[in-house]
């Protein structure tokens, strides 16, 4: 096979998406997006004219430092079957680095899926996307602890304060994304993107934190909760968060928590400490 990588575009889309699907075993039901891509992909033809490897490179930024740093993503790297062991992710890898190095973005980032292959490329395993699985009705606020503080879901003018309270955790810490640029067309707005955000407030009505959460599928059993945010500088604004999901106990009896195990340690008030 004559490889050679070429750019994908729209009319690639759903080739793209089937090798995707068979690569990472999203279920032939789902049906492929039909948005503008805001990524850049590129892809790998067979002798019969097949797409048989592809690659995104992602246009982000992160929070390094106080400072924002772009930051290429790889994301979607994928080789049929048919077409394994010939080196072809390796040649597309090196294309988007190339892109990377033009772009002048210094830093990348992605799943390593296959780590001795992105290892040999000079990507390293520096960091992990933990996920907590937690009883629902362990979050129930206990008796003690301040009353001044009220849990209600965020209105829609809510959203560039509850962005801005992203930022500033993001800004405190190394790697979080700045959730700017095409790769987030909605803006602060996008921080209302949940099946439920809910907020925290102070005595005095001031935005102290939110949640941002998924129902899930499912009835008892085995459904759960998916928290996918939870961002407040203050203890007791974070716990009372939390414990405004104890109520979905009967019917989604897990909440999946989407940070590391210590996370909810440090988010414990401090007369739980």
């Amino acid at each position: 096979m004559r490889a050679a990588v070429v750019p994908l575009g729209l009319d690639d889309l759903e080739e793209s998406w089937q090798l995707g699907r068979l690569a990472f075993g999203v279920g032939p039901d789902a049906t492929p997006p039909t948005w503008p891509r805001p990524f850049d992909a590129l892809g790998v033809r067979d002798d019969r004219g097949r797409l048989v490897a592809k690659a995104s490179l992602l246009d982000c930024g992160q929070w390094w430092g106080g400072r924002r740093v772009a930051m290429g993503g790889v994301a979607g790297v994928a080789v049929h079957p048919d077409a394994r062991g010939r080196g072809l992710a390796s040649m597309l890898l090196r294309e988007l680095t190339a892109l990377m190095t033009a772009r002048g973005q210094g830093t990348s980032a992605l799943f390593p899926t296959v780590v001795g292959l992105y290892r040999e490329l000079h990507w390293e395993v520096v960091g992990s996307l933990d996920e907590t699985v937690l009883r629902t009705g362990d979050l129930r606020a206990p008796a003690e602890g301040p009353g001044r503080l009220e849990v209600r879901s965020a209105e829609p003018e809510e959203a560039s304060a509850l962005h801005a309270l992203y930022e500033a955790q993001a800004r405190e810490g190394a790697g979080l994304l700045t959730r700017e640029g095409r790769m987030f067309p909605a803006g602060p707005a996008g921080a209302l993107d949940g099946d439920v955000v809910s907020v925290v407030t102070g005595a005095d009505g001031a935005l102290l934190g939110y949640a941002l959460y998924d129902r899930g599928t499912g009835y008892r059993g085995e459904a759960e909760l998916y928290l996918r945010e939870l961002v407040s500088p203050d203890p007791w604004a974070s716990r009372a968060l939390l414990a405004s999901l104890a109520s979905w106990h009967p019917v989604a009896p897990r909440t999946r928590w989407r940070g590391s195990t210590a996370a909810p340690r440090r988010r414990r008030p401090p007369w739980r400490r």
